[in-house]
């Protein structure tokens, strides 16, 4: 994972992430409540579990979300999934 932690005065956070074939990241709380996400996925197929509701991602889909609860990462293919994911804490 390749990673820019977000400076002082700034709310974003951008990573380069690369999930295994088989891999899973479960969260069950956001580290950060309502933490904004652009995930745009590169390469590889990627399923995204988000309070229950199910997204399946191909290579070049994109989704935005605010993390809420319980959320799950999981790479169903055959090669490696690959995503930029840019975070954005809420302002207060």
């Amino acid at each position: 994972m390749r990673r820019s932690k977000p400076l002082a005065g700034f709310a974003t956070e951008m990573i380069e992430a690369v999930l295994a074939p088989g891999a899973e990241l479960v969260y069950e709380e956001p580290t950060v409540a309502r933490l904004e996400h652009h995930l745009c996925l590169q390469a590889g197929l990627l399923h995204l579990t988000l309070q229950g509701q199910a997204f399946q991602l191909a290579a070049g889909d994109s989704i935005s979300f605010r993390a809420v609860g319980r959320s799950a990462f999981a790479n169903p293919g055959p090669q490696s999934a690959r995503y930029l994911l840019a975070m954005t804490v809420p302002s207060l």
